[in-house]
């Protein structure tokens, strides 16, 4: 049983007693998704002091959280983690190429990039409270409870330059047709398997590489604008 959350009526506090169980690791900066209850006592960066405590995972708001003892002069917040979005679609590209359901890519309206299904929302109870002791330049992260979402991943996307590339041979092709194209390329080249999933996936987001065609071809007009206002003077 967690016993690191107290609860009193209908709110939950931290158990301060079993916090100062807790013996602090010593890390320039807290790792990419720790799992609670864990404590972290990070590098102080004057300049950025919450460069070293940024994870990856989905946090609200920080808000204002006070306790007895701790330094007057710093701030200590807690953020409670907002879970995160799974794809159900059985029949979904991610899930097909990756093996495994989307995690990661959703847009606005919280539907898989992918396929276009909507979502579903993994609820989670872990906490995160931040202690920036101004006063004797210490920086504390402290994780409570674990996790039971999915952390943000990043992403391998294509780059400006890579469809750059393929769009001075193929100019007039549209974000499907790439897609397609850069598998087939991939499968006549004799690529094993992996590195054909891989190079599937790196191209799944068609969001993505319409942003950049449209960034390419705002270039581009913008280029032949100029070219024939200097070509009229």
């Amino acid at each position: 049983m967690d016993i690191s959350v107290l609860r009193k009526g209908r709110r939950l506090y931290a158990n301060q007693d079993e916090i100062d169980k807790l013996k602090p690791v010593q890390v320039k900066k807290v790792p990419p998704a720790p799992q609670g209850s864990a404590k972290y006592e990070v590098e102080y960066n004057d300049a950025e002091p919450l460069s070293v405590v940024v994870d990856n995972w989905k946090w609200g708001r920080a808000q204002p959280c006070k306790r007895a003892g701790f330094c007057k002069g710093g701030r200590r917040t807690l953020q409670l983690c907002l879970g995160s979005l799974e794809c159900a679609n059985k029949k979904c590209a991610y899930l097909k190429i990756q093996k495994s359901p989307n995690k990661v890519d959703f847009n606005r309206s919280k539907r898989c990039v992918h396929c276009h299904c909507g979502a579903i929302k993994k609820h989670c109870s872990a906490r995160k409270y931040i202690e920036n002791d101004r006063c004797h330049k210490k920086m504390t992260v402290i994780y409570l409870q674990e996790h039971n979402c999915s952390p943000k991943q990043e992403e391998d996307k294509p780059s400006k330059e890579e469809l750059e590339n393929i769009l001075r041979i193929k100019p007039t092709k549209s974000a499907g047709q790439l897609q397609l194209d850069v598998v087939r390329e991939a499968l006549l080249s004799g690529k094993e398997g992996d590195e054909v999933n891989e190079i599937a996936l790196k191209y799944s987001n068609k969001k993505h590489l319409q942003y950049i065609q449209s960034t390419i071809n705002k270039k581009k007009e913008t280029w032949r604008i100029g070219n024939r206002s200097c070509s009229i003077a």
